[in-house]
């Protein structure tokens, strides 16, 4: 894949993210970004070959899930991505993971969808919470 079709190959995979109706379509595009990690994303793709020993995974529990150390001690992001904004755990033992996020968007309206789904209508809710002072 050429870098230039980065963003409208992104594109594509969060609109049929968001369109998923059966296991089959959700196992299919699970495959499908497997490729896209291996080929666009650097350090997951050093990572799954090394666990995949040259293999090629058959389905989607036969794709290896990157350890979160990895987002402590390196920048998980796939070739060409812009960071549009930087998520950090909370550090409690001593070293912060980064999440880097290059369409914010993505995020929102995926917890806007799931919220939906399990508990209804947001705008009925007054959600109340407290959290640490992060730095």
């Amino acid at each position: 894949m050429n870098i230039k079709t980065l963003p409208s190959e992104m594109n594509s995979f969060s609109e049929r993210i968001f369109n998923i109706n059966s296991e089959k379509d959700f196992n299919k595009l699970c495959m499908n970004l497997f490729d896209f990690q291996m080929e666009n994303n650097p350090i997951y793709s050093a990572y799954a070959k090394i666990i995949l020993k040259g293999k090629n995974p058959n389905n989607i529990n036969e794709i290896p899930f990157l350890p979160i150390e990895f987002f402590k001690t390196d920048q998980i992001i796939c070739t060409g991505g812009k960071i549009e904004e930087i998520f950090l755990s909370s550090g409690t033992t001593g070293n912060q993971s980064k999440h880097l996020i290059t369409n914010l968007e993505i995020y929102k309206k995926s917890f806007r969808k799931s919220f939906d789904q399990f508990y209804g209508n947001i705008s009925e809710y007054c959600i109340l919470s407290l959290l640490p002072n992060y730095r």
